[in-house]
């Protein structure tokens, strides 16, 4: 296991990771209808495909923004969907 220096802390590499985690808060996620990812977030954005109720895709509650959730989705997609309508699932 490699050791990183930070300042004046060293830290394994499975410690960095856990905080990286606790800092990025991601969590999942799945919509209750039929939803829209959007490229960017907001409504003008370009649609990049579409999330069904029965996917379940990796919210980043640092990258969200206003009403929109960033979303990781299974077949890769990076995109944002609208809060409403969508539940995390810690």
């Amino acid at each position: 296991m490699e050791k990183i220096e930070i300042g004046s802390v060293i830290m394994c590499e499975d410690d960095l990771s856990s905080v990286y985690r606790k800092r990025n808060r991601y969590e999942k996620g799945r919509v209750s209808k039929t939803q829209n990812v959007y490229y960017g977030p907001s409504y003008d954005s370009d649609v990049l495909c579409i999330v069904t109720s029965d996917e379940e895709f990796e919210i980043d509650h640092n990258e969200s923004r206003g009403e929109f959730y960033k979303i990781y989705t299974a077949s890769g997609v990076e995109g944002f969907v609208r809060r409403k309508n969508t539940r995390t699932e810690g």
